[in-house]
């Protein structure tokens, strides 16, 4: 795994990816885990089709991509023939909010 810092943006709380991932770990370790994370445990875990978390399997790339189409989507976006793909969320993709503040979801790992 890699480690990140992620820095609070408290002036754009819509993106504060700080707030956010630790409210999300917090919600896994109290609710799906009972323990704090391990570290074979994905922060986005694998979940079967009955609700069993897989803590050690992450969610595959087709998922991410099925997922981010649903809310685009659903979101009305209009891309035309584009498509956004999980790439947006890789490295260098996702450090622009549309705001042009500086924001990472560099922990996002699958």
């Amino acid at each position: 795994g890699h480690k990140y810092e992620i820095h609070p943006q408290q002036d754009i709380p819509s993106v504060d990816m700080h707030f956010h991932m630790n409210t999300w770990i917090t919600f896994l370790e109290e609710f799906v885990y009972g323990h704090e994370l391990w570290s074979n445990h994905f922060i986005f875990p694998s979940i079967t089709l009955t609700g069993t978390v897989q803590p050690g399997m992450s969610i595959s790339h087709d998922t991410i991509q099925k997922w981010l189409d649903k809310f685009v989507k659903g979101a009305k976006i209009e891309l035309g023939t584009t498509k956004l793909t999980t790439h947006c969320f890789h490295r260098g993709g996702a450090l622009y909010a549309p705001v042009g503040k500086c924001w990472s979801l560099a922990t996002i790992w699958w």
